[in-house]
């Protein structure tokens, strides 16, 4: 949806903070997943 906006020669850029974010995310889900699970034993 970005690629609407800054245009079609920044798709290598938007791939890679694409990729990044998702990698974050994943780490945030993960640590909480982990917090929850410490939490029930």
């Amino acid at each position: 949806m970005l690629d609407e906006y800054l245009g079609k020669s920044n798709l290598e850029l938007l791939l890679i903070v694409g990729l990044i974010l998702t990698a974050i995310g994943l780490v945030i889900v993960n640590y909480e997943v982990k917090c929850e699970l410490e939490k029930k034993k």
